[in-house]
């Protein structure tokens, strides 16, 4: 056999699939598709819950007030051990939870970026530039 001659002895099993393939998106279901996107209120970005948690945490951090008592909280929160950090995360998102005002929510944000490793930071910093960003524009 070479390039395009077959056996003469081949034949089609029963179960061999349909030649022709079905399409997934095909033209109409595509249309269909981006007319449902274009009409829809949520217009923008899809996000993933995780990504919808990571900007509203950078939005509770980037309306904390910069002031000296900021820094001051900042960096005794980093000179403690995780476990003091933890607890005092911990007491924050009860606060949160039985509706304590946003600076609770604010605070509980930025004790969450300290205990955070290093991926949860990068994705909240690039979630915090793009809210900047948003905010010059």
């Amino acid at each position: 056999m070479t390039g395009a001659q077959t056996a003469g002895n081949v034949t089609r099993l029963p179960t061999a699939a349909p030649r022709k393939v079905n399409q997934r998106w095909n033209r109409e279901t595509r249309a269909a598709r981006e007319k449902l996107q274009s009409e829809t209120p949520w217009k923008g970005e899809g996000l993933s819950p995780i990504d919808r948690r990571i900007r509203q945490q950078a939005k509770d951090i980037l309306a904390i007030k910069k002031t000296p008592a900021f820094f001051i909280a900042t960096a005794i929160l980093d000179s403690l051990d995780r476990d003091t950090q933890d607890r005092i995360l911990t007491k924050l998102l009860a606060g949160v939870g039985a509706g304590a005002p946003d600076a609770c929510r604010h605070a509980a944000a930025f004790v969450q970026s300290v205990v955070s490793d290093y991926g949860e930071r990068y994705y909240l910093l690039r979630a915090m530039e793009a809210l900047q960003e948003e905010g010059r524009s």
